[in-house]
């Protein structure tokens, strides 16, 4: 929505909170109620723009700070974070994140599509560089007949199986992978039919 627009969200019980977009961005359409605690349920924007709001939404400076996976990626997709007015943009307190290894490699195409689709979530490799969780692969779609496609994956290592047990050669390990919060994901964004309200429904695509 444009910056500027007036909203409301408002529970089960009655409790109403006035917000305004100070930034452009996305907005949720439920959020839990700061009184109660229940799901309180957007306007949609269907409200009189001349109400008084008491918090905002807004881009924070720096949201790879964020230690919240799910909030890095409401804000990657372009969405915005709620702040009572006159309150500072909370990143800008907190610590810069500790930079990541990453491993730059390639990957056939028939892994790599079924990585990108979702339907793969782990990796097989020569531990030939003492992978670690917490680092990155960088992957890129490599054929022997094609070489290297522009398709390229930034995950993250969460769980390394080393070699030398459950039957896996001792030079190998088997890593556990989930997709980066680094990574761009306007290529996985589709916009679906629009709301009956108008507004048109971001969904994730593999």
């Amino acid at each position: 929505m444009p910056k500027g627009q007036i909203n409301t969200y408002a529970c089960p019980s009655g409790h109403v909170m006035v917000t305004i977009d100070l930034d452009e961005g996305v907005t949720p359409f439920m959020k839990r109620c700061e009184t109660c605690a229940q799901m309180a349920q957007s306007g949609f924007y269907r409200v009189d723009q001349r109400l008084t709001p008491t918090h905002e939404w807004y881009k924070p400076a720096h949201p790879e700070r964020y230690q919240q996976m799910g909030l890095r990626q409401h804000c990657k997709a372009g969405g915005l974070v709620l702040r009572e007015i006159g309150q500072p943009d909370e990143t800008e307190a907190m610590p810069e994140p500790i930079p990541k290894i990453r491993h730059e490699l390639k990957c056939l195409p028939e892994f790599f599509q079924d990585l990108k689709a979702g339907h793969k979530c782990f990796e097989v490799r020569r531990n030939d560089r003492n992978f670690q969780a917490g680092e990155e692969l960088y992957l890129r779609e490599w054929s022997p007949e094609g070489g290297y496609t522009e398709d390229t994956l930034l995950l993250d290592i969460t769980y390394v199986l080393p070699g030398g047990q459950n039957g896996i050669d001792p030079e190998y390990c088997v890593m556990s992978l989930a997709w980066s919060m680094d990574m761009d994901f306007s290529d996985f964004l589709e916009e679906g039919p629009e709301h009956e309200d108008g507004f048109p429904i971001t969904t994730f695509c593999g």
